[in-house]
Formats: structure tokens, C-alpha cells, sequence
């Protein structure tokens, strides 16, 4: 029988391996290649497990949407400008209902990637059954499943944090987690799985990530392999995996053994300025782990970049955008920034001088706004000199996306050290991301208590604002975000945020619902 992959309410055939993009089709396709006659060489093999790098940059998540569609309207790094879409205004006023389509695409787009990873564990397993290998073959076959291990973590761990009612380090391991899924299933009955709490899923995910560190290398030599994981990127989301549970001490073990034997550093405060846009030195000393994306006609880049394209003063003295120009930066972040030399990292002011398509002019204000809004853009992941449809490979932006680097992982240690009692650590950790940014040491932080707590958690969002699902991802496991509603964002362009208790969690989408019997809806909704 044809193997197949079931992602709870989605099926994909991981095997049609044709496209740099993935391709997922009816149950009852018979077009793709079977896994009877498939894989049957190392080259079949390497296919197999690049379709976990597909995965990474499919169009629901990093290759589009889930940056732009959730998580960052979700924790108001981002304003509409487009605010004529309901379930990009329920997420950005979090009222989401279990029918929204985009929610459902980050559920989707996460089990793909699952589905990917237990396709390469079990054909990896079959293949050194059945082949006779060498010596540097079988290394990198357990490679492989490094990669694989890794992958399966980070989905499940990235899923948990969207989907399940809460966090371990905050009391809610009990709680409702997602469902956990560890083999290729091939039939409906496998892909109707109950939900698993919490605390279990954070159990798997620590296990596998173990598993990941006991294959990866500690740095690959070949520049082709920059994008896959190393033991110490795997090490680095254990440690995060650890600080998400509240297990500090082994969290600051992990974090640690990267800060000091990974051999990476921070890079200087003018590459920092360039690391997110066209510019950038990618897989830069810095870097842990990013996506990479080029831009050219495969398709092999990412569209980001075309929802917050930025604004500027044509030849006829009109503001136009170089893209869809759908989402600027926050008015009240430029306040909550100050006077904090990263503002202009992550945002661009109108009235900045640019070159655009070999055209002098200014940044402008965003189109469309209200005389009262500011209308920055956002600058991470913006094409600063390019419109998107003049791109090689239009409308896919080339620029690299990054997963984790070093500034996280100080900031991360920083915060476990706060919260088990030693704080010159804490205080240590974070001023060494503080300090390249104020390129002194005039600014560092010198507080104690609760207020050196929320120092390092107020410079986590300055470091790491508009970057990823990282501050999203934060202010629900502190359970802060009707502290931040109220002081920071009371309104949106969609209208005013609505807090309650099931705001910090997505609803399971309806779809699911529909389709597994066993899954059970989150609280409230």
C-alpha cells in the first residue's frame, strides 16, 4: 500500500518531491511515487530529508503567513493598514473564532512539518536496513535523523505554544496541550488523536531535541549545510524548551554550554543594524539557525516581505509602496522604544533618505493612515532598496529569516538566572545584548527584583520586536498581555483588543474539530 502522511484533518504526500514547494493532494491520489520503490539511494534519501526545509518556509509558515497573519498582529509588533479582512481583525483585537482560516493554516502548516519529520525517521530507519552503507554513509544517515528529531521538537514545541491552554513554567502542565504524533500514519483512524497535556508534549519535545543533539554535528563544514540544525541550535531550543518549563537549572546549563563553546558571538552593532534585510551577512557569527531564502524564479524565497513593503515619494511626488504595503509598525512601540538605538533596526521613519529601484527619495509615511497615525514601516525582513515586483525573483523576498541567535539565547539565560535567585548573572547576560546596542556600558542594567525581571523582559522585546514569535510566545508564558494592552495597546486600526483568559491561547480550528471525534475544543472557546 501506498505510505502516506495524515496530518489530523490534512493529508500530504511528503514524497512528491518534484517541487522546491510542497505538495499536498487527496488521499486518493496514485500519481506520487510510492515509498515501496522510494527511496532507494543516499540521493533519494537527501530529497526526503529536504523536504523538512520546504516544510520550514511553506507558504502557512515562514514562506508567508505565520509572521505576518499571527504573530506579529497578535502581539502588536505590527498595525492594519489592510483592516477590511475579519480573521485578520479578530486576531489582531484577539477575538478569534474557531472558524478562522488563518489559525487554521498555522495548525496545518506545523503537522506538515511533523508529518516530514516522521517520513525521514522511518525511511532513514528502513534504508539502513536494507542497504549495505559505508562508514560515511551510516554517519549520515544518523545525521539525518538529527535533523529529523530536531524538526518534530520544534513543530510540536511551536504548536503547544499557539494551540495549548498555557505554559509549565506559569502552572498549566495539566492543561490541554496538542496532539502528539511520532509515527507515519496511514489510515483516518491514526490521525484522530485526543489531545495530550502540556506537560507531555514538553516531554517529547525535550526528548527529541536529546535525540537531535546526540546526532548533529556541532557545525557543519559545507556552507550548503548552513541552513540545517547543530547540535548547538538544538541545544539552544532545549534550553528554551527548559525555560518554557521552568526548569532553570537545566535551562541555564544548556543555555550556557552555547554562550561559551558554540563559538558564536555577537556581531558589532553595524552588521547587527544590516542582519534582516537584503544586505545582510547571512549565517553570520551570530547566527544559530535561520531560514534561508533566495530570491529566484523556484519560487525559493519568502513573500514577508511583500506585506509590509515600505512606503516612499514617487517621481510625481505621490506616496506609493513597493508592495502590498498591508501591515507598519506600531504607533505605540515607537514610544515604548524611546530612545533606544534598535528603534531604527526595526522600524523605518518617514523621511529616512532611500533608493528605491535606483530612484533617490524618502521614506514616507504609510499610505492610507489617519492624520494621527505615525506610519513607520517595519524594517526587519523589509526591502529596503528593491520594490517586490522588480525582485529576481518577484514577488519572493531573498532575505534570511532568523530562528535563534546568540542575543536570544543571552536574553534567555538572563531570565532563568532572574528566576532562580541569581541576579549578577541575569544582569550580566542581558547587558552583554544591551551594551552592542548602546555601544557602552552608560545604559546597563543595574535594577533588582521584580523590576530587574521586568528589565530583561522589556530588553526581550527591543531586541527581539518584529523578529519572529518570540515576543508572542513571551508575553503569553508571562501571562503579561492585558498588562501590554493596557499600556501599550489599547487600540489598533481593527479596533480595540478585547482581554480575557482564552486570549493567550488559539482555538482549535473548526475544521479539526469536524473532522477528529476524539479532539476536545480549549476553554472559552
Amino acid at each position: 500500500m501506498k505510505k502516506i502522511i495524515i496530518i489530523l484533518a490534512a493529508f500530504t504526500t511528503v514524497l512528491g518531491l518534484g517541487s522546491c514547494k510542497d505538495s499536498f493532494l487527496d488521499i486518493t491520489n496514485t500519481s506520487k511515487i510510492s515509498t515501496s520503490v522510494y527511496p532507494t539511494s543516499m540521493e533519494n534519501m537527501e530529497q526526503v530529508v529536504n523536504t523538512l526545509y520546504s516544510m520550514e518556509n511553506q507558504y502557512n509558515l515562514y514562506g508567508s503567513d505565520l509572521l505576518v497573519r499571527t504573530a506579529l498582529v497578535n502581539d502588536h509588533s505590527l498595525d492594519f493598514r489592510h483592516n477590511n479582512t475579519a480573521e485578520w481583525n479578530q486576531i489582531g483585537t484577539h477575538q478569534i473564532q474557531p472558524s478562522n482560516a488563518y489559525i487554521y493554516q498555522d495548525w496545518q502548516g506545523f503537522y506538515r512539518m511533523i508529518g516530514a519529520a516522521n517520513t525521514v525517521l522511518e525511511e532513514a530507519d528502513k534504508f539502513a536496513s536494507k542497504y549495505t552503507l559505508n562508514a560515511t554513509q551510516k554517519a549520515r544517515i544518523d545525521q539525518m535523523l538529527g535533523e529529523a528529531y530536531f524538526w518534530r521538537a520544534w513543530a510540536h514545541i511551536n504548536l503547544c505554544c499557539f494551540f495549548g491552554e498555557g505554559y509549565p513554567c506559569n502552572g498549566d502542565g495539566s492543561k490541554k496541550g496538542i496532539p502528539i504524533l511520532t509515527t507515519v500514519t496511514s489510515s483516518y483512524a491514526d490521525a484522530r488523536k485526543p489531545r495530550n497535556t502540556v506537560d507531555e508534549v514538553y516531554a517529547q519535545v525535550i526528548k527529541d531535541y536529546k535525540e537531535a543533539m546526540n546526532r548533529l554535528p556541532k557545525a557543519w563544514s559545507s556552507k550548503a549545510d548552513y541552513p540545517r540544525p547543530t547540535y548547538y541550535a538544538a541545544e539552544s531550543f532545549l534550553g528554551q524548551a527548559y525555560l518554557f518549563q521552568g526548569d532553570y537549572s537545566n535551562c541555564i546549563t544548556a543555555l550556557k554550554d552555547v554562550i561559551n563553546n558554540s563559538g558564536k558571538k555577537l556581531v558589532d552593532f553595524e552588521h547587527y543594524s544590516h542582519m534582516f534585510n537584503a544586505d545582510q551577512v547571512k549565517f553570520n557569527d551570530e547566527s544559530i539557525l535561520e531560514i534561508n531564502n533566495y530570491s529566484s524564479t523556484l519560487g525559493t524565497g519568502t513573500l514577508h516581505a511583500r506585506w509590509i513593503s515600505l512606503c516612499y515619494i514617487n517621481a510625481a511626488g505621490k506616496t506609493v509602496g513597493t508592495g502590498w504595503d498591508n501591515l507598519f509598525f506600531h504607533d505605540s512601540n515607537i514610544t515604548r522604544y524611546g530612545d533606544d538605538p534598535r528603534l531604527h533596526v526595526v522600524a523605518l521613519e518617514p523621511g529616512t533618505p532611500i533608493t528605491i529601484d535606483g530612484f533617490t527619495t524618502v521614506v514616507s509615511k504609510y499610505k492610507n493612515l489617519e492624520a494621527s497615525y505615525k506610519g513607520w514601516a517595519d524594517r526587519k525582513y523589509c526591502e529596503l532598496t528593491t520594490s517586490i515586483g522588480k525582485l529576481a525573483g518577484a514577488p519572493y523576498s531573498g532575505i534570511n529569516i532568523h530562528l535563534m541567535r546568540l542575543a536570544d539565547v543571552y536574553l534567555m539565560c538572563a531570565e532563568a538566572c532572574q528566576s532562580s535567585g541569581d541576579e549578577a548573572s541575569a544582569r550580566s547576560y542581558a547587558n552583554v545584548v544591551r551594551r552592542r546596542a548602546y555601544q557602552d556600558n552608560n545604559h546597563d542594567i543595574t535594577s533588582s527584583g521584580t523590576t530587574l525581571r521586568d528589565d530583561i523582559r522589556e530588553e526581550r522585546f527591543k531586541e527581539l520586536c518584529a523578529e519572529g514569535v518570540q515576543h508572542w510566545q513571551d508575553v503569553c508564558r508571562w501571562k503579561t498581555l492585558d498588562q501590554e494592552i493596557k499600556k501599550w495597546y489599547p487600540i489598533t486600526r481593527s479596533g480595540a483588543p478585547v482581554y480575557s483568559a482564552k486570549a493567550l491561547y488559539f482555538p482549535i480550528p473548526q475544521s479539526e474539530m469536524e473532522n477528529n471525534p476524539n479532539m476536545v475544543q480549549n476553554d472559552g472557546y
